[in-house]
């Protein structure tokens, strides 16, 4: 079983299980060992990720071979989803930079591209875990509206795979549906371009004026004002509602629950999501796992759609199988399974010693989900500071999941009639 390392986890001569990509570039390949330089070139380069490490020999204790693992995409798909990603992102950033108001033949133009990215990713279902790799962007607003684009995505399919595994579905008859989340995709990309006039805020170190913090709680209806009078009704929407909270503490009219439409509630998730995992002049990114429990337990969770949340923090699940833990004991544990239902309870194994020695097999206990044992606790994931997982929760699933999650359905993914 591979182990999953952060980048201060690894050392000289660490051998490489997986691919290191980088906005979808592979930077080492599977079997490389590790040297000191790499280790300083991925701290310079991608040290937010995660790294896939072979056990050394004799190191291969924890046995996980009932957990099912996604296979690897073909190399094929992969470069053909980066293709399709690149030149979504490129269309998206000339109409960013050429201009401020889109025009209609821009748009239709963009969502036929997008439209054979989701073909494309129908008939490749295994490139969608390498979907949350974003394509490079100097600017923060271009960076910000690629990630928002990815990770709605995620969840979109996501919510299918529930449909599907609820109702018993083939998986056929919901990918009928694939396209019709173009105008959610759509969205995405340009849910802040309303900020366009003002992206200078995003630079700023110092207090933001009074103005200035006006112009941003405008920005979701200037956005509107700077979309073409024919675009997607529903795209125009998503838009203009998704600061609107759950709770009605959100703007531009302070909707609540169900009076914001699906697709605002999707980015409403996605763009806060986004925007703490990612480093500005003003602040810096949380550690995922971080940003997420923060969104589910902390005190703006009232903000986000309960159901949607649950199924965004449970299609991430942000501690990887193979993550390798370091528990109060001074043992390390390894994840071996993900929890059905809760993210931030993980099934888990002691599987080295304080040491960082490998137990044998025998001297192995049985796993255990986080929580179910008082006695251990976790304390880090690398630098990741994890001992807030160990307070008292419950699972957060929410009441009436599974109905509520068909309403979600069927108001995102129905056919509508076409609006052009």
């Amino acid at each position: 079983m591979p182990l999953v390392l952060t980048v201060d986890q690894l050392q000289t001569g660490m051998v490489l299980a997986k691919s290191v990509l980088h906005n979808f570039q592979v930077l080492l390949p599977p079997g490389h060992a590790i040297s000191e330089n790499d280790i300083r070139y991925l701290k310079r380069t991608c040290a937010e990720q995660t790294f896939h490490i072979r056990p050394a020999d004799g190191e291969d204790s924890v046995d996980v071979s009932d957990v099912a693992s996604a296979p690897e995409p073909t190399a094929q798909a992969s470069e053909q989803l980066r293709q399709k990603v690149e030149s979504v992102a490129q269309k998206a950033n000339e109409v960013l930079r050429n201009q401020v108001a889109l025009q209609a033949d821009q748009i239709a133009e963009l969502e036929s591209v997008i439209e054979q990215m989701l073909r494309h990713i129908r008939d490749n279902p295994l490139t969608l875990n390498i979907l949350e790799q974003s394509v490079h962007w100097n600017e923060y607003l271009q960076r910000h509206g690629m990630q928002v684009f990815n990770f709605t995505l995620l969840l979109c399919y996501a919510i299918q795979d529930r449909l599907s595994q609820q109702a018993g579905a083939d998986a056929g008859r919901l990918q009928q549906h694939f396209r019709s989340v173009t105008h959610l995709a759509t969205a995405a990309l340009f849910h802040d371009i309303g900020m366009t006039p003002i992206d200078y805020v995003y630079d700023k170190s110092e207090s933001l004026s009074e103005e200035e913090k006006n112009a941003i709680r405008a920005h979701p209806r200037v956005g509107v004002e700077l979309l073409p009078e024919n675009i997607n009704p529903r795209t125009r929407q998503a838009i203009l509602q998704h600061h609107e909270n759950f709770d009605g503490s959100g703007y531009i009219k302070g909707l609540q629950g169900e009076q914001i439409g699906i697709e605002a509630r999707i980015l409403r998730i996605v763009d806060s999501y986004t925007a703490a995992i990612s480093r500005t002049e003003y602040r810096q990114a949380k550690p995922p796992i971080v940003a997420l429990h923060e969104m589910v337990y902390g005190p703006y969770s009232p903000w986000y759609d309960p159901v949607l949340l649950h199924t965004f923090a449970a299609t991430l699940q942000p501690l990887p199988i193979g993550a390798k833990i370091k528990m109060s004991s001074g043992d390390w544990a390894v994840v071996v399974r993900h929890h059905p239902e809760h993210p931030f309870c993980p099934q888990l194994i002691v599987a080295f010693d304080a040491q960082n020695r490998p137990l044998p097999r025998r001297l192995l206990s049985e796993p255990f989900y986080l929580g179910e044992r008082r006695d251990i606790q976790v304390l880090s994931f690398g630098k990741t500071d994890l001992s807030f997982l160990n307070e008292a929760r419950d699972s957060h699933y929410p009441a009436e999941f599974g109905s509520r999650l068909e309403a979600i359905g069927a108001a995102l993914f129905e056919p509508e009639p076409a609006c052009r």
